[in-house]
């Protein structure tokens, strides 16, 4: 029996490992219901957490701790999955905890500044990440995490100096890299960026962000920006999202879209039954059209932006899903489709185009913003990872899935650096 279960824990540890968590999970629930133990539990609590099921993850770890009240590592894991469940004061708790009893704890101080991130509270994250340093200095992974903090804090200088510290300790990683890439993006040196993409592309060849990014330098135009890259970006920014946008780069486009809606529609149609904010964000775009429909849904990929937009009440039901996704499984027909800069990043208008003409009422209307392509026809994928659009590419695929434009604008969209980014307001009806 020992032999047994020592290959078998074996088996579970290594397809734990190679990420095939379906496999080892079967494994560790032989594992358990041959032996219960703590050990079986904490893992089989992360394999939930990986795919996503964060109360079976709870469930396991709370089994975990129960019976190894000592194990600090089960602590932690339970305060990672309790901030992806909209406990983040449980988490910080559990981890100030098990700080009292370490307070050198490196994994302790790594999550718990992860969480300050991702609620937008950078200078305690910074102070974690500090602190954590102090100990561990040589941590790659934590140089790497305060960059982060730097980035997000648009200290870009600092966070470039953060990352290529963690890149010295550990010149094969693959995240740092794509790291460094985004931020010599951001400072518009393209070289330097698309030089990062290959290097990182080479150790990981499977990052589609940084595919993606790569092409925006080379001239390629995929058709559609890449799920986890869209995820990944708005989960960073989404703490800071709203402040950084209005504030700082004078976005307006949901008003913008509602004047020129009530502008272009005869005023009995003013009263919607059905809308649907497609990649709603943080609900600024169904914000501004509450006044003129009785329920809304939301969709978009991120988590940290549907979270905030939850805590709005905007909704009646926001899900985490793309597009396409959605309008595939949808039974609801709408009377008014919304998407606010989200076009910027799909390329290929034609299926979405098609797929909201078949969730529409008659004569329902599609109002969007799009970045204008001033040279050219079709889209094409700029070097700032956005897609723009030719203003004829809009109208004659709109025509092809039986939308009509009704009226179109020329319109600043955002600023970027300083200066105002030229977009497109266009206004369809369902013919």
């Amino acid at each position: 029996m020992g032999n047994e279960m020592d290959l078998l824990r074996k088996e579970a540890n290594e397809l734990f490992n190679e990420g095939k968590y379906v496999e080892a999970r079967i494994r560790y629930q032989k594992l358990n219901r041959l032996h219960p133990s703590a050990e079986s539990e904490n893992y089989l609590g992360l394999i939930a957490f990986y795919r996503e099921r964060y109360q079976s993850a709870v469930k396991h770890l709370l089994r975990a701790i129960e019976q190894d009240t000592e194990n600090n590592d089960y602590k932690i894991n339970l305060a990672m999955v309790y901030s992806f469940c909209d406990k983040s004061n449980e988490a910080i708790l559990i981890l100030k905890t098990v700080l009292n009893n370490d307070s050198q704890c490196i994994k302790a101080l790594n999550v718990l500044g992860s969480i300050y991130a991702g609620e937008g509270s950078l200078a305690s994250a910074e102070d974690v990440y500090k602190k954590a340093l102090w100990v561990s200095p040589q941590n790659a992974d934590l140089h790497n995490n305060l960059g982060n903090i730097y980035k997000m804090s648009q200290n870009l200088d600092k966070a470039q100096r953060n990352y290529e510290k963690a890149l010295s300790l550990s010149s094969q990683n693959a995240n740092t890299l794509y790291n460094l890439g985004c931020l010599h993006l951001l400072k518009n040196e393209k070289l330097s960026a698309k030089e990062y993409f290959e290097s990182c592309l080479e150790i990981d060849n499977n990052n589609e962000s940084a595919k993606y990014l790569l092409s925006s330098l080379v001239g390629n135009s995929p058709s559609i920006a890449p799920q986890a890259y869209i995820s990944e970006l708005f989960d960073e920014f989404a703490p800071t999202f709203e402040k950084s946008l209005i504030e700082n780069l004078e976005y307006s486009v949901p008003e913008q879209l509602f004047t020129f809606f009530m502008d272009n529609v005869p005023q009995p149609m003013v009263d919607l039954d059905y809308m649907i904010d497609i990649g709603c964000g943080t609900g600024l775009g169904a914000k501004a059209f509450s006044s003129v429909t009785k329920h809304a849904i939301g969709i978009d990929l991120s988590a940290s932006m549907l979270k905030l937009a939850d805590a709005k009440n905007i909704f009646d039901q926001t899900y985490r899903t793309s597009i396409s996704e959605f309008f595939q499984l949808n039974q609801i027909k709408f009377d008014l489709f919304l998407a606010c800069d989200v076009f910027i990043y799909v390329g290929d208008l034609e299926n979405i185009f098609s797929e909201t003409y078949t969730s529409a009422k008659d004569k329902a209307y599609f109002l969007f913003s799009t970045e204008l392509l001033v040279e050219g026809e079709g889209f094409h994928l700029q070097a700032s990872g956005r897609y723009a659009h030719s203003e004829n590419y809009i109208s004659v695929k709109a025509d092809v899935s039986g939308w009509q434009v009704v009226e179109k604008k020329i319109t600043n969209i955002r600023k970027e650096k300083g200066e105002w980014v030229k977009g497109m307001l266009f206004l369809l009806q369902k013919n």
